[in-house]
């Protein structure tokens, strides 16, 4: 099966370009290409940096940059994360950052990231990097579970849920369908939900397990600096957490004066594209214009 990135608010972040002719673009979770390509399209001068750690993503930006009749020479590509910092001579007209797990990752099966997943489980967006999620998890201890639990899931029954994970036989983590079976039934909803009771849960231990938020705090540290004057950074969150976080370092940022937070309110998907894409419709999209 062809899986198709469906890229999230791409209008709202083409609206967002600098209006500059030939420029440079970094794109920090290059993913599947969709705003990439977008932006090479409607920037036909501009060229481009793409990192990601997942290392399927090479391959689906370099097909979709070709598909789309793109020059794959207008772009470098870098296998890494956004922790590190660019070189120290690297500036860019358009920084993006689309946070959080990519539609591959979720979609593809052979992951073993998604609850209907009859692989191996595993949350790591790098399965090269990291411990195995087992490992992870004997490793964690109690109080440190029950914590992601509360702090990225806002789980009340946190601890309790730590407790019995930690106890659950190793049978249960087999494959992510047959743990996210065994999280619904500890829970024991009596009401149907439209999201699977495992959601949150999944989500907090891939927040967790892949440093996501420690990422984006390192972000925020350094990708305003490598703006060229009136260079734009654009991020795209779907966490409270994570808006929180920014909204923070952009009001800093403006607040010395040197930069502009262009947006009061973050940016949210229009009802249409939350009815077509529903992975889109809690994203909440700030961009930062540096101004010296």
């Amino acid at each position: 099966m062809t899986l198709v990135h469906v890229p999230v608010m791409l209008d709202e972040i083409l609206k967002n370009l600098p209006e500059v002719s030939e420029g440079r673009y970094l794109d920090v979770t290059a993913g599947g290409g969709g705003h990439l390509s977008q932006v090479l399209l409607a920037k036909n001068l501009w060229k481009a940096q793409a990192w990601d750690r997942d290392p399927d993503a090479r391959a689906r930006v370099e097909k979709r940059l070709l598909d789309e009749g793109l020059d794959v020479q207008r772009l470098k590509f870098f296998k890494k994360d956004f922790a590190q910092a660019p070189e120290a001579n690297d500036f860019f007209n358009f920084i993006l950052a689309d946070l959080g797990v990519s539609s591959f990752q979720l979609d593809d099966m052979s992951r073993g990231m998604s609850l209907r997943s009859e692989e191996a489980l595993d949350f790591r967006m790098n399965p090269g990097e990291g411990p195995d999620f087992l490992s992870w998890l004997r490793a964690c201890g109690e109080s440190k579970l029950a914590e992601c639990f509360y702090r990225y899931a806002e789980e009340p029954r946190a601890k309790p849920l730590a407790r019995n994970m930690l106890a659950w036989d190793a049978s249960i983590f087999v494959n992510a369908k047959t743990f996210a079976a065994k999280i619904a039934s500890y829970f024991n909803y009596r009401d149907p939900s439209r999201k699977h009771p495992a959601t949150r849960i999944f989500q907090a231990l891939r927040i967790a397990i892949n440093d996501e938020l420690g990422q984006l705090e390192s972000l925020l540290d350094w990708a305003p600096s490598h703006l060229e004057k009136g260079g734009r950074l654009a991020i795209l969150s779907f966490h409270s957490l994570e808006d929180r976080l920014v909204k923070q370092a952009f009001k800093k940022l403006a607040d010395s004066g040197d930069y502009i937070s262009l947006y009061k309110r973050p940016l949210g998907p229009t009802p249409l594209e939350s009815q077509k894409n529903p992975r889109s419709r809690s994203a909440k999209l700030r961009v930062l214009e540096r101004c010296w």
